[in-house]
């Protein structure tokens, strides 16, 4: 039976997970729910799966005996361990991400609990953002950089790619929303004849 244990056994899923001692992990049915310095956070549990905590800062995922039987298991297995410790770092830390926007007179701001976007068109947008867990800070002028914060990383790039859905990086001088480390192609532009 141990052979047979180690053979079904995801590499990843099998992994302890340490997080951090400032970190409270409470069970509620299928959820889990993490409270940490900057909110708290909950993780749907659709496994079978027994968590345990053999310490303040140390957990097992184990699978019940029931679970080993299904192909798909193994899989599941792995990417919910990933989560876990994804969300538990969002919550003892922040995730931060760097998005640049160029183009000539391309601003975004903060106003209210809004983000006014003005990228070269004869109106601003306006969008509601969910500011209370993702926060806009600005770095640099020029060419404008700007990083979001938040506990929560799902989130945070749900908010990179929704920002960058209204004024994508054009082929040939790279204007738009951009992350830090994209790597963009440009095209070459027109040759004149001589």
């Amino acid at each position: 039976m141990q052979n047979y244990l180690k053979r079904k056994m995801s590499n990843i899923g099998k992994r302890k997970v340490f997080i951090a001692s400032q970190i409270l992990v409470k069970k509620y049915k299928n959820f889990i729910i993490f409270y940490g310095n900057f909110g708290a956070l909950k993780l749907k549990c659709n496994i079978p799966l027994n968590i345990i905590q053999k310490d303040k800062t140390e957990f097992s995922l184990l699978p019940k005996a029931s679970a080993l039987v299904n192909k798909q298991f193994k899989s599941s297995w792995g990417t919910f361990n990933i989560n876990f410790v994804k969300l538990t770092y969002g919550i003892a830390n922040l995730f931060y991400l760097k998005l640049r926007l160029i183009g000539v007179g391309f601003k975004i701001f903060k106003k209210q609990k809004k983000a006014v976007l003005k990228l070269g068109f004869s109106h601003r947008y306006f969008t509601e953002l969910p500011f209370g867990s993702v926060r806009i800070r600005k770095i640099r002028k020029r060419p404008l950089v700007f990083g979001l914060k938040s506990f929560d990383f799902e989130l945070l790039k749900n908010v990179a790619v929704f920002l960058r859905s209204f004024k994508k990086p054009e082929p040939y001088k790279g204007k738009g929303f951009s992350l830090i480390r994209e790597r963009l192609i440009l095209k070459e532009g027109k040759k004149l004849k001589n």
